[in-house]
């Protein structure tokens, strides 16, 4: 397995594998960055 950070227009979106995961990245970009850490949630 290989990880890597990129920025949000490299994601490889259409290689994620599982929905929570892709869903969990649109939410964390979706949000304006701060110092504070923001708890989502949702129904799988």
């Amino acid at each position: 397995m290989a990880v890597k950070l990129v920025s949000q227009s490299d994601v490889p979106w259409g290689d994620i594998a599982f929905r929570t995961v892709k869903e969990t990245l649109e939410r964390f970009f979706a949000q304006p960055p701060t110092d504070k850490q923001t708890l989502h949630h949702f129904d799988v």
